[in-house]
């Protein structure tokens, strides 16, 4: 079970001597992961109690854990009619991000908070919302938060330092970190991460000589830390030394075959020094092991456009592509530069649309959809973005023009073949047709 749905379920009160029984014994049962006979004792501690606050509030939790979100939103609710309490409301918080719903996961968490105010982990997972939200500023109050209730949170520490270095506030990220690194000194694998997120800072202030140190510190404690591996990763590619990028992401990949930030790493050093073959499988093992990593899908598609993929293949990663990043304007151009190359008009036009979507006035993206739209001999949507494109940029204008008059007179051509294929007579103007003898 996930140590935060444990935490919440241990939390879980109980009330008369029957009910409490049933509870206890399902709380067991569930940190055992035994989930089906935990469900059986929570429902009978509800059949005592249909309102019992802490039976509906643990089977919510443990349908949560395996999978049953409608059915935890609902147990959980339940709960709630007896008054909020923290954990429902933390619950329902970890629903709702588990959704991407932000700005409700947040509310909720802000107002678990409201009961327990001097909870250092619910600052912390706050935090957490507010940073896969886009909220910096206050995502870096919360890990302050959480810092000034439990100052040897390490989590706390590391997402302040990053949250602080996606801010562009490197010198106050680097004195975050280090002063953690100070505290912790000999505190073994709490120091890792601390090292390893220090090694990024100094890596996005080019600092690469400072990077590789940290993040081999990183590793000296704990020699699988995925963070400090990619790292090194990067770090060596940008020194320009791929083989021994290569060569440590190799045994990277190895010792942890299900990390898909090393396989990225990997593949984009494969790319780098020309092993096309290698990269497209390393950089594919990246979007389909858990999560995809959404910086694959670019090198990856161009990789197999040059590399002439199968079509099946390309559509496949296409597909991925466009969901994970439907708001990645390059992605979207790419995706339809290569159905339009190929010839697949109708997902060149869906991806030339999905890029105006993001930017309407973008002079490529309406250049392309226009030439597919004539290439697909759909005339009337090539002229009516020819008509967009002349205010925008009057050489491509022009090109987009000479393309659909190029493309309707093809048609016509290939209509009067067929006309004269199938043997047919041109058909007098309507009014002008012989008299009946």
């Amino acid at each position: 079970m996930r140590p935060e749905v444990a935490a919440l379920l241990l939390a879980a009160g109980a009330a008369c001597a029957s009910e409490a029984s049933y509870i206890e014994q399902g709380q067991k049962l569930a940190l055992q992961k035994n989930y089906d006979a935990a469900i059986e004792q929570f429902m009978l501690a509800i059949g005592e109690n249909p309102d019992s606050q802490g039976a509906n509030l643990n089977l919510g939790l443990v349908y949560l854990e395996i999978g049953r979100v409608e059915d935890a939103e609902k147990a959980i609710e339940q709960s709630r009619k007896k008054g909020d309490s923290e954990e429902a409301l933390v619950a329902l918080a970890m629903i709702a991000h588990g959704k991407k719903d932000y700005r409700q996961a947040a509310s909720l968490m802000e107002s678990a908070l409201k009961l327990a105010p001097n909870k250092a982990l619910n600052h912390l997972r706050l935090g957490l919302i507010r940073k896969q939200g886009g909220d910096l500023e206050r995502a870096a109050e919360s890990f302050r938060m959480a810092m000034a209730q439990d100052p040897e949170m390490v989590d706390a520490r590391v997402n302040l330092g990053l949250t602080l270095k996606q801010l562009q506030r490197h010198d106050e990220a680097l004195e975050v970190l280090k002063d953690a690194v100070k505290d912790l000194r000999g505190a073994g694998s709490s120091v890792t991460a601390v090292q390893a997120a220090l090694g990024e800072v100094y890596e996005s202030q080019q600092m690469l000589d400072y990077a590789i140190h940290s993040y081999k510190l990183a590793l000296r404690t704990d020699p699988k830390n995925v963070t400090a591996l990619a790292g090194i990763g990067r770090v060596l590619r940008a020194q320009l030394k791929y083989e021994e990028a290569i060569e440590v992401l190799g045994g990277a990949v190895v010792t942890l075959p299900k990390e898909p930030r090393i396989f990225l790493q990997l593949g984009l050093a494969y790319r780098d020094f020309h092993l096309e073959p290698q990269a497209i499988e390393a950089l594919t093992k990246a979007i389909e092991l858990d999560p995809p990593q959404d910086e694959a899908y670019v090198p990856l598609l161009g990789l197999m456009e040059r590399s002439k993929a199968p079509a099946d293949k390309v559509a496949k990663v296409l597909a991925a592509a466009s969901a994970a990043l439907p708001n990645d304007l390059a992605l979207q151009l790419r995706a339809g530069e290569i159905c339009l190359d190929r010839g697949d008009f109708p997902k060149a036009i869906e991806a030339f649309k999905r890029a105006l979507e993001i930017e309407p006035a973008n002079i490529d993206a309406n250049h392309k959809l226009g030439l597919a739209y004539a290439r697909a001999a759909n005339f009337e949507a090539a002229t009516q973005t020819y008509d967009i494109l002349k205010y925008l940029d009057a050489a491509k204008a022009e090109d987009l023009k000479q393309t659909i008059e190029k493309e309707t007179a093809k048609a016509a051509a290939a209509a009067s073949d067929d006309d004269k294929k199938s043997g047919k007579k041109k058909r007098p103007p309507k009014g002008k047709r012989g008299k009946k003898r």
